[in-house]
C-alpha cells in the first residue's frame, strides 16, 4: 500500500476508510469516544462537585441559571395553561400555581421534582390533568376539598373547613335588657 491509501484507512481498524479529518472510522471513533467518556466521567463529575461547592461565583452562577430556567418553564406552562386561575380567574403570576386535577399531587411529587413535572407537563402536551388555580383556590381545594368559590357559587354561604364548628351569633342587646 502506498502512504496516501494508508492515510485513508482508519488507524486502529485499518480497514474502514478514515472520516474527513479524522484518524478513525465512524465505528471506531464511537468505540473510542464511549471508552474515554465511561472512564473520565466520574473524574468530570467528582471535579465539577468539588468546584460548586467551593467555588462561591460558580455557584451562583449556575443558581441563577436555574432559576432562570425554571421561571422560563413556568411562564411556558402557565401561557399554554392561560395565565389565570380556573376558578376565580386571578392573574398574577406570583399567585398562580400548577394544580393536579385528580388531587394525586403527594404521590407525583414524592416521585417527581418540580423540575421533572414541569418537563413532564411539557412533553405530554399539557394534559387536562393539570390545572391552574391561585394559591388561594389551591389550598382551599386541598383543606375542604373543592374550591371554595366552587362551593359558594352552588350554595350561596360562606365556608367551613372540615370538621370546623359554626360559630354561635352574638344575641342582640336592646335598651330594655338582653333578649
Amino acid at each position: 500500500m502506498t502512504r496516501e491509501a494508508d492515510a485513508r484507512l482508519c488507524s486502529r481498524c485499518h480497514q474502514r476508510p478514515a472520516r474527513h479529518y479524522h484518524c478513525y472510522c465512524l465505528a471506531c471513533n464511537r468505540i473510542t469516544r464511549k471508552k474515554y467518556y465511561q472512564h473520565g466521567r466520574s473524574g468530570l463529575l467528582e471535579k465539577r462537585r468539588i468546584k460548586y461547592r467551593t467555588d462561591a461565583v460558580t455557584r451562583s452562577k449556575i443558581l441563577e441559571r436555574n432559576r432562570k430556567r425554571h421561571f422560563e418553564l413556568r411562564d411556558l406552562i402557565f401561557a399554554a395553561y392561560g395565565n389565570r386561575c380556573e376558578c376565580c380567574g386571578e392573574r398574577e403570576k406570583l399567585f398562580l400555581t400548577l394544580d393536579h386535577v385528580y388531587n394525586d399531587g403527594k404521590q407525583d411529587r414524592s416521585e417527581n421534582s418540580g423540575r421533572e413535572i414541569f418537563a413532564r407537563v411539557i412533553r405530554e402536551g399539557y394534559p387536562a390533568s393539570f390545572q391552574l388555580l391561585c394559591r388561594n383556590c389551591n389550598w382551599g381545594k386541598y383543606i375542604v376539598g373543592v374550591c371554595p368559590h366552587v362551593i359558594q357559587r352552588r350554595s350561596g354561604s360562606s365556608l367551613q373547613p372540615k370538621g370546623a364548628r359554626a360559630r354561635k351569633k352574638p344575641k342582640k342587646v336592646t335598651k330594655q335588657g338582653k333578649k
